[in-house]
């Protein structure tokens, strides 16, 4: 790993699902759609003053999303918030 930088990219787990679970709502109202399927399908972190999350989102069929998330400390209580995120992906495009 980098000094700084973002993890290899990591398979779907559990926590990271929770995370993605945690903004479904604010990213529905951003992009104006409902999604049946919100899933993980990889991801990178980056440690910073928190954790930031590269998520790459499976919303069904041929169709994914990249997902920039960051999760303050612990500490602060505060729930992850959307950085940026990029529609229209594909399961090989890498992420960015």
């Amino acid at each position: 790993m980098n000094c700084g930088g973002f993890t290899p990219i990591n398979e779907s787990n559990e926590k990271v699902q929770l995370v993605l679970d945690s903004i479904k709502t604010t990213f529905e109202t951003e992009t104006g759609t409902t999604y049946d399927i919100f899933s993980v399908h990889s991801y990178k972190t980056q440690v910073v003053s928190g954790t930031n999350y590269l998520i790459k989102v499976h919303l069904g069929s041929d169709t994914y999303a990249h997902l920039k998330i960051y999760q303050s400390l612990p500490y602060k209580n505060k729930i992850p918030v959307i950085s940026s995120y990029k529609l229209n992906q594909n399961k090989d495009d890498d992420i960015c």
